[in-house]
């Protein structure tokens, strides 16, 4: 059974991921290292058995994010509010991660363990929960796995498998974080 929990992020903790991100040629950045105090605590606990695959959250809700399932669960209560499934036959096959964007949640998606690999950000009405559009996204790259929206454009990493769901020729080493525009 999955569960979600709800923490404060520390900012410090935040820093060290953005320098985790940060190419080696970048600038160092002096940071020192988390206090015990700063670590992230529980806030609260929910049962949200659809997020096998990621959780995104906006002001009021969290969406609970499976392969072919979205559930909006209230944020302060953890009830669920309404849930999108795609349809049998769907192209829609193994949603990975989202981020809440104007009322809008964005998910990268892809087709693995299928190959070619075929990837597209798949948008939902986050009110309504309902599928808006997909937004294709070039196959050249490898298989989304998430998405941010920061410094004015989108960030996707693509990943590439050994073994099931991997092309010849291609592994772990040739997965990449890739920066779009605002309009793709």
């Amino acid at each position: 059974m999955s569960a979600l929990h709800l923490c404060r992020p520390a900012s410090r903790s935040a820093l060290i991921f953005i320098a985790l991100l940060t190419p080696a040629c970048a600038r160092p950045v002096a940071m020192s290292m988390p206090q015990p105090d700063d670590a992230a605590r529980t806030v609260r606990r929910f049962r949200a058995p659809e997020a096998s695959q990621a959780v995104a959250v906006d002001d009021r809700s969290f969406y609970a994010i499976g392969n072919t399932v979205v559930a909006k669960y209230d944020k302060h209560n953890g009830a669920l509010a309404a849930t999108w499934r795609a349809q049998p036959g769907s192209h829609i096959a193994h949603l990975n991660s989202g981020i809440v964007v104007g009322g809008e949640l964005y998910c990268a998606h892809s087709n693995y363990p299928e190959t070619p690999m075929v990837s597209s950000i798949e948008v939902f009405d986050t009110e309504r929960m309902t599928h808006r559009r997909s937004i294709p996204l070039t196959s050249e790259f490898g298989s989304a796995t998430w998405i941010d929206r920061a410094d004015g454009g989108w960030w996707v990493t693509f990943a590439h498998y050994a073994g099931k769901g991997g092309l010849p020729g291609k592994g772990p080493e040739a997965t990449r974080l890739v920066r779009f525009s605002t309009d793709w």
